[in-house]
């Protein structure tokens, strides 16, 4: 088996699984206005889903917020403040079954063009991390040139990548890089600050 043959079927996955959401989405809240669509895993970017946010919402959580010394950016970048979070999950089960499979090979099997076996576990998780990176980078490109987005529901300048439910260091890496390889440097920056906090918390 080849890692990058592996890579695509996944990335093939992932965007037939955010297609359907992403339609269905349109039909749900079609009097909304989404400015947020990322792929929402649990550590080791396992149980992927998708969760997004919609600004009537995000003024809703802002005016309840009673920490004042809470950033402004905060509602906006964590995914655990939105509102939709891991809805029509059925959509990934294929995802999920096909990672449960990955992790069978990159542990048990063997890839013809990496040698799993002269990793340590250091190197063995740098491998995962960044071949789900680059599956899901690869996906949102695929769903932003394909025009998925483009629809009165979602806002221009909508903001992508990969988060957690509750990250630790190697996952608030991925929402780094996933960011910076995605989305414009407004929405970056705010990530980034996000991601910085967090970091400071762990």
């Amino acid at each position: 088996m080849n890692s990058s043959v592996l890579k695509n079927e996944l990335v093939n996955k992932i965007v037939d699984a955010c297609k359907k959401h992403i339609e269905q989405t349109k039909i749900e809240l079609a009097d909304q206005v989404v400015f947020s669509y990322v792929i929402y895993c649990s550590s080791g970017c396992r149980n992927m889903g998708a969760a997004l946010c919609t600004r009537n919402w995000l003024q809703l959580r802002n005016s309840r917020v009673s920490n004042p010394s809470e950033p402004a950016w905060y509602g906006e970048v964590n995914s655990a403040e939105w509102d939709h979070i891991n809805e029509h999950y059925e959509f990934f089960y294929e995802v999920d079954n096909f990672i449960n499979r990955l992790y069978e090979i990159f542990y048990d099997e063997e890839l013809d063009d990496v040698d799993l076996d002269d990793l340590d576990d250091a190197g063995l998780w740098t491998f995962i991390s960044n071949f789900f990176l680059d599956a899901v980078v690869k996906s949102f490109s695929v769903l932003k040139e394909s025009g998925c987005f483009d629809s009165e529901v979602f806002e221009g300048d909508i903001l992508t990548g990969i988060q957690f439910g509750d990250p630790d260091q190697h996952s608030v890496e991925l929402i780094e890089q996933s960011s910076r390889k995605l989305n414009s440097d407004e929405w970056h920056r705010k990530v980034l600050q996000s991601c910085n906090l967090i970091r400071s918390n762990l």
